[in-house]
């Protein structure tokens, strides 16, 4: 009785317990599309933004997603060393 009156999450608990009872009962299905469903994907062909035509890349390879990486691990490589060099010099 007395937690009835007591707010969670600034609403009474009465409140709570019927938004509870719903979670519950109500199913809890999660499905996941490794890739798009082709009648939901569009291409446009000669399709423009202004005066500049849009320019649709291609999948990236798998070469390509390495370079991407190695380029970011360079980055953060040489921000950390600027860090530590701008720290010794606190």
């Amino acid at each position: 009785m007395g937690l009835a009156f007591v707010p969670f999450n600034g609403r009474p608990i009465y409140n709570t317990i019927g938004f509870l009872l719903k979670f519950l009962n109500s199913p809890k299905i999660l499905i996941f599309h490794k890739e798009a469903q082709s009648s939901s994907v569009k291409i446009f062909k000669d399709a423009k933004v202004g005066d500049e035509p849009v320019v649709i890349k291609q999948q990236a390879t798998a070469q390509d997603t390495q370079d991407n990486l190695k380029k970011v691990q360079k980055l953060l490589r040489d921000t950390a060393s600027q860090e530590s060099d701008m720290a010794g010099k606190i």
